[in-house]
């Protein structure tokens, strides 16, 4: 299975045309707001109604063509986000299993409750599960991203730069382990960041610069 995007314009710049098989690893630096917009097309075209996502974004199963945006395409294709997304009154176990109790498929729960404890443990939170999620530091997000991600275990991940926000300490130990996760999962990894030099640590096979269109510069 490969991600595809082709003729991409984000933010009135062009991303280069390229593709992420699985076991790549393809950076893109591109501002903040062009990585949202990223983001929206890949996986909320159709809440939005744009076709955009869609026509320029696509993985191949086989001779299989599954436009972005769809469910089938969220299937295959998970994202690594910066902002915080937990429900504070749900518990920690609860935030975790909540994408899999919104899909269509009948069997993604079950076989995301089944590899939990593996998760729980890899992340270091098995003592943690049923404490509520509240308030949590950066370095909390991040590991329930990376969970969703070890529930999933989708063919490719789309990822933002997570150690924002963290301090050295914690943003090193999680770099470590979405490093792990990554070796023994091997997806294909689209990697977003505003900086060519964000201390990531992770070979890239490519990486790409947004560039403006002429006459245009970033604000």
């Amino acid at each position: 299975m490969a991600l595809y995007w082709k003729d991409l314009s984000l933010c009135r710049a062009t991303l280069p045309n390229d593709h992420v098989t699985k076991g790549e690893r393809v950076h893109c630096v591109i501002p903040e707001a062009a990585q949202k917009e990223l983001l929206n097309m890949l996986f909320l075209c159709p809440l939005s109604q744009s076709r955009i996502g869609s026509e320029h974004i696509w993985v191949t199963q086989g001779e299989r063509i599954i436009h972005a945006g769809s469910d089938e395409f969220c299937q295959h294709v998970a994202c690594m986000l910066q902002q915080r997304g937990l429900l504070a009154n749900l518990t920690l176990k609860e935030n975790l299993l909540l994408p899999a109790l919104y899909s269509d498929q009948k069997d993604v729960l079950q076989r995301a409750e089944q590899a939990l404890p593996y998760v729980a443990d890899f992340l270091d939170m098995q003592d943690k599960l049923h404490e509520k999620a509240g308030e949590r530091p950066p370095y909390v997000h991040a590991l329930m991203s990376l969970g969703h991600c070890l529930l999933k275990k989708p063919a490719i991940v789309v990822s933002q730069h997570m150690h924002l926000g963290m301090e050295d300490e914690y943003a090193k130990k999680f770099q470590r382990k979405m490093l792990r996760a990554l070796k023994v999962w091997n997806p294909g990894v689209l990697y977003l960041s505003r900086s060519r030099t964000a201390q990531v640590n992770m070979p890239f096979d490519r990486t790409h610069v947004l560039k403006c269109h002429a006459g245009m510069e970033w604000q």
